[in-house]
């Protein structure tokens, strides 16, 4: 279910993704790559989980306060107001440098959601070497790993699950193949590069902030949807 707190836009967005979610999940089950009751049982899954749930509120206290900081810059008479104060403390920041204070955790909040993402997925999945077809997952797997994983054991709802994150953006942020610059009309463009020497790909720093806005929803939805499936007892006995 949606959190009561969101936008229509972003309501339609939660539900498409929910629905999609459900979706994979099924398509995975049905080829055998989700782990059974047992399995998620187990000594090793069971850590996991138990170390994942350390993780969460970090995550989330970091998802509240990168909240935070958008509705302020969101707002420019409460930017202005940030930006007096920190640039009053006198220690350094001007009033051209306090906006990276937000775009910086904005960026990092996204590395972040990635990540929840991929180890939430991998704890489900099947990454034992008895299978009878050919392993596709493992305990170590990048996050493109991943998703090329799920393309190819899911044909049909796996591209359109993992279009929905931008995984070159993500190592992107990673490796910090990207910069910024300010145009003529105060608008900022993000560019970044696969490799150093690679061809530049440049959008709207604000096509950015939205991407990365639909992913941590996506990593919410579908750290739900996963808790609806072991809650109702969907995966195999």
């Amino acid at each position: 279910m949606a959190p009561t707190s969101l936008s229509p836009t972003e309501q339609a967005y939660w539900s498409k993704i929910e629905s999609l979610t459900n979706d994979l999940l099924h398509e995975l089950d049905s080829g055998g790559w989700l782990k059974n009751k047992g399995q998620l049982a187990s000594t090793s899954t069971h850590k996991a989980l138990g170390q994942m749930l350390e993780f969460a509120p970090r995550f989330n206290g970091h998802s509240v306060t990168a909240k935070a900081m958008s509705d302020v810059f969101a707002d420019p008479q409460k930017a202005q107001q940030f930006t007096d104060c920190l640039v009053g403390l006198g220690v350094g920041f001007t009033k051209d440098n306090v906006a990276n204070t937000w775009i910086y955790d904005v960026f990092s909040m996204f590395i972040e959601s990635s990540e929840m993402l991929k180890n939430h997925l991998l704890i489900i999945l099947r990454t034992d070497r008895r299978l009878l077809h050919k392993n596709r997952f493992k305990v170590r797997m990048t996050l493109g790993q991943l998703f090329k994983a799920i393309e190819e054991v899911c044909p049909k709802h796996g591209a359109a699950f993992t279009n929905e994150v931008n995984v070159e953006l993500r190592n992107a942020f990673s490796h910090g193949l990207y910069w910024m610059k300010r145009e003529t009309d105060q608008s900022i463009t993000f560019f970044r590069v696969d490799e150093l020497g690679g061809k530049e790909i440049s959008t709207p720093l604000s096509n950015v902030v939205t991407t990365i806005s639909k992913q941590l929803m996506l990593t919410y939805c579908v750290e739900e949807v996963l808790g609806n499936w072991a809650n109702a007892g969907s995966f195999r006995s």
